[in-house]
């Protein structure tokens, strides 16, 4: 039945009438349209796409609302604890790696969010070096 199939995706808030992955609640919040939003522009120039910004549940139309690490602090003689701005419903992956152009190791995935604010401390070796870090929402 068609009818119960609308309603169920409005009682979860996806209802997606242009069919760009977008839900149209999140489009008319953020832009005030719907049709043909592109799902991989960025509108505020911060270098994710529309569709990653709906990910992270920031803002799209904010160059400052962005998913990053925002404190990164020593524990012990070794341990790393990352924190970040987080939105409920959301699950993070962290992942490393000891150079920019080497892969990323995941080190953490699943991680539930604890809005506002997520904290995960990495627990690593004394004389482990330096490590670079990436942090990235699951979807939703």
């Amino acid at each position: 039945n068609d009818a119960f199939k609308t309603d169920t995706i409005r009682i979860v808030g996806l209802l997606d009438a242009d069919g760009n992955g977008l839900p149209d609640s999140w489009e008319r919040r953020y832009f005030n349209s719907l049709p043909g939003l592109a799902p991989d522009a960025d509108f505020d120039g911060d270098g994710v796409s529309n569709l990653a910004e709906y990910y992270a549940g920031t803002n799209p139309d904010d160059a400052r609302s962005a998913l990053r690490l925002t404190r990164v602090q020593k524990i012990g003689a070794s341990n790393l604890a990352l924190r970040w701005t987080s939105e409920t419903n959301r699950y993070y992956t962290i992942a490393r790696s000891a150079r920019l152009n080497d892969p990323f190791v995941k080190v953490v995935e699943n991680l539930p969010a604890t809005p506002p604010e997520n904290a995960f401390t990495d627990l690593l070796q004394p004389g482990d070096g330096t490590w670079f870090y990436r942090i990235e929402v699951e979807r939703p």
